[in-house]
């Protein structure tokens, strides 16, 4: 049974008595008036769980419960009851599935009504890149599908969207540069269906977008107060997958705290190009919108967009590495001495070695030149006692025939490897 998105009870409960009907094959229920959930979920417990003849277990399957609940969680005590006294002992098991966050950990997961009864979480994330790359069906290049994950990340509805017959430039025009583009009010849509303080989650977003920012920075330049929530709105936003948070500076430095950046790949793309160019884009005459306002700095766009990819994807690449399981954290790192450097990517890992990886989004394969500068950025790191470097290269095409004899490089991961 699926809920509906913006429906009050009433509508609910008529909708889910339509879909019991026809499952049944019992049409008259349709017209049969259910005045609340107790009222269906006893017809139900009666008609389905007591009398089924068929043996064997009943699965349950509530999805988008957070619509049939209409945002509220009193249908989540009612199936405490239900499960508590009726179904729990009659072989059935219950699934309850939304697509808001928010209301799945503070009204279900969280719920005091359902404390003890789960035995399973699932929090369902995003695809990962080689799982993305089957929806293109060897219709695009590997650099093409590259470019669409960077800016869309691993949401399948994105990708869904995606014509295969069409260039990368065309389905970016259409979806996110002509005004009926269905990317062009997907913000709006993102933060109207997962958040009832929008304009909130909107504020921290937007604060996030250029920033790596502790809890005390965002709490001050948001001027929120200790009191004001600030802990669930950035939970409630990591769960949802629109920021991330990192920790691996406390392995360099003490006194180093979590902070937070957004990662959707989507919404950064949202407001570095289609934000300031709204108004051109509703009334946009031009099928070509798309390199006629990102042109300038495109290729620089990329790079940095390829280094999200890589942090956002870095368990993955840590896989590509064979070096998974060995894993701490992650993150990249930034110095705050006098002595300006950044470093890609870094892992943490149990085994005593810190891998060091150093990105780079080039059109051709990556020569020895590369070696001074990593060997600089390693040298300025912090020393942890007993820890050995590795070193990653993480790049388009690989390394050219001198930097792969050279020997200086650990692991290599290339575009073949990532899509």
């Amino acid at each position: 049974f699926e809920g509906l998105e913006g429906e009050r009870t009433n509508a609910q409960i008529k909708h889910f008595v339509n879909v019991l009907a026809d499952q049944l094959g019992e049409k008259y229920l349709k017209n049969t008036t259910f005045k609340s959930w107790n009222d269906i979920f006893s017809y139900f417990t009666d008609k389905i769980v007591d009398q089924r003849k068929v043996k064997g277990k009943l699965i349950l399957f509530f999805d988008e419960i957070q619509w049939m609940a209409a945002g509220q969680k009193k249908l989540v005590s009612l199936i405490k009851y239900y499960w508590d006294n009726h179904w729990k002992n009659k072989n059935v098991m219950l699934i309850l599935c939304g697509s808001i966050a928010s209301f799945m950990v503070d009204k279900v997961i969280k719920s005091k009504a359902l404390y003890g009864r789960i035995t399973l979480e699932i929090l369902l994330r995003s695809l990962q890149p080689f799982e993305c790359s089957l929806f293109f069906k060897n219709k695009r290049s590997k650099e093409e599908i590259l470019k669409y994950l960077m800016i869309f990340g691993g949401i399948p509805k994105y990708l869904e969207i995606v014509n295969l017959n069409s260039s990368f430039s065309q389905n970016i025009n259409k979806m996110c540069f002509s005004p009926t583009g269905y990317m062009v009010n997907e913000c709006e849509r993102i933060f109207y269906s997962q958040f009832r303080e929008k304009q909130v989650y909107l504020r921290i977003v937007k604060l996030l977008n250029d920033n790596l920012l502790t809890f005390k920075e965002i709490s001050n330049n948001l001027d929120f107060s200790p009191s004001g929530g600030l802990k669930r709105y950035l939970t409630n936003l990591e769960n949802a997958e629109i920021i991330t948070s990192f920790t691996i500076s406390k392995y360099f430095n003490s006194g180093s705290i979590k902070k937070y950046k957004l990662s959707d790949e989507y919404l950064v793309f949202y407001f570095k190009y289609i934000e300031p160019n709204l108004s051109i884009i509703k009334k946009a005459g031009s099928s070509n919108l798309f390199y006629n306002l990102c042109e300038k700095k495109w290729n620089s766009w990329l790079g940095f967009a390829f280094e999200r990819f890589c942090l956002k994807n870095a368990p993955y690449l840590a896989k590509l590495m064979s070096f998974q399981d060995q894993v701490i954290d992650f993150s990249s790192f930034y110095s705050k001495g006098s002595i300006k450097y950044q470093v890609d990517l870094l892992f943490v890992r149990v085994d005593k070695v810190i891998t060091v990886c150093e990105i780079k989004y080039y059109d051709s394969k990556i020569s020895t030149s590369v070696i001074p500068e990593v060997e600089r950025k390693i040298s300025l790191l912090p020393r942890l006692r007993g820890y050995t470097f590795e070193k990653a290269l993480i790049s388009l095409y690989g390394p050219d025939k001198s930097l792969f004899d050279s020997g200086y490089f650990h692991h290599f991961v290339n575009l073949n490897d990532l899509v």
